[in-house]
């Protein structure tokens, strides 16, 4: 399994990511930030049974791959509560993201990190 979320790239981050400006790495943690609700969405894929709240980028961990191509991890929250034992457990996650950015299209494609699905017994 790997989840993936696609969004449009702002004029902003195109422009930056086109002349590669210094404000590029700025400019994605904010876009970044603005899809956080998404992007939690698109984590929730990867744990069925907890609630993924809080996304943000982990500061150092932006990499540019070439022109069109970025590596980052995130940091989130993972929420599970049970109501039969009134439990509440909140756990940290990280995951490695991939960033393919195709500037023709204005679009960035954030894929997840590949989870091999375990086959039934």
């Amino acid at each position: 399994m790997q989840a993936t979320l696609k969004f449009k790239i702002p004029a902003d981050l195109r422009i930056a990511l086109q002349e590669d400006t210094a404000s590029k790495k700025d400019l994605l943690i904010e876009e970044i930030r603005s899809h956080s609700d998404q992007i939690a969405y698109m984590l929730q894929s990867y744990y069925p049974r907890e609630k993924v709240s809080k996304v943000d980028v982990i500061q150092g961990t932006i990499q540019f791959i070439g022109a069109d191509s970025i590596k980052l991890q995130l940091e989130y929250e993972m929420e599970e509560f049970n109501a039969c034992s009134a439990v509440d457990t909140l756990n940290k996650g990280k995951m490695t993201v991939s960033i393919d950015c195709n500037l023709t299209a204005e679009e960035l494609n954030l894929s997840g990190e590949y989870w091999p699905e375990r086959e039934p017994d």
